[in-house]
């Protein structure tokens, strides 16, 4: 049984916007919390192996655990969300719109 396109798109939405909310622990409990956890985003489309490739991130649990420490340490640069916050939102809101529509 494999899963539909529009339930992965949906999880991915939904990932995306508990880390644009600053929600990191609920972001964090999408992790199974037992067994080696790898997150990854690759560079480039063609990217097969992070071991040979460059990636954008490359993560084990600790290191995702490290990550959302650092994002906490720095929520006081709220000036960086004032500006794009409303239009990242706006442009993820129309769509997830569209994909519903679909």
């Amino acid at each position: 049984m494999g899963v539909e396109r529009s339930a992965i798109e949906r999880f991915l939405y939904h990932e995306a916007r508990l880390m644009d909310n600053h929600r990191y622990d609920d972001w964090h409990a999408l992790w199974a919390e037992d067994g080696p956890v790898t997150y990854w985003v690759p560079c480039n489309d063609d990217d097969l192996d992070p071991k040979v490739n460059v990636s954008i991130i490359y993560d084990t649990r600790t290191q995702l655990r490290n990550r959302i420490t650092r994002l906490r340490e720095t929520l006081w640069l709220g000036h960086l969300d004032s500006h794009a916050d409303p239009v990242r939102r706006q442009f993820q809101d129309s769509l997830e719109e569209s994909r519903a529509d679909q």
